[in-house]
């Protein structure tokens, strides 16, 4: 960069110029970075199925889980979903074979069953 004597009616020319390139270089810097992704990576069971648009059950996420359709972690008492994993289910069109299926109704029919016989006791 050549050293040059600026007057001062030149300095806000320059200066603009300047502005004008330091904000180019923040957009390239911008572009070239890739963007973080402000979801978290593990989702709990309530938004895994938040994300299948509520198509699944509880019970069916659980048996996927035991019969390895999809991996999982635990954090405490808390068992968790990779959201990658979760989105590829909901991409793929996944539909679970008849034995999850009948689990699932199965589990909600228990479910339903049992509230019943609370309020009848109340």
């Amino acid at each position: 960069m050549e050293n040059q004597q600026v007057t001062f009616n030149e300095m806000p020319s320059i200066l603009s110029q300047l502005l004008a390139k330091v904000e180019r270089i923040e957009r390239k810097l911008a572009d070239a970075v890739p963007k973080q992704e402000t979801q978290p990576e593990y989702v709990t069971i309530t938004e895994a199925r938040e994300i299948l648009r509520n198509t699944v059950t509880v019970q069916t996420l659980y048996n996927w889980k035991y019969k390895g359709r999809i991996a999982t972690t635990k954090v405490g008492r808390k068992l968790l979903f990779k959201r990658s994993d979760v989105e590829v289910m909901l991409k793929g069109n996944y539909s679970p074979t008849a034995t999850e299926v009948d689990s699932a109704t199965e589990a909600e029919a228990n479910a339903l069953l049992c509230d019943s016989v609370k309020r009848k006791r109340r």
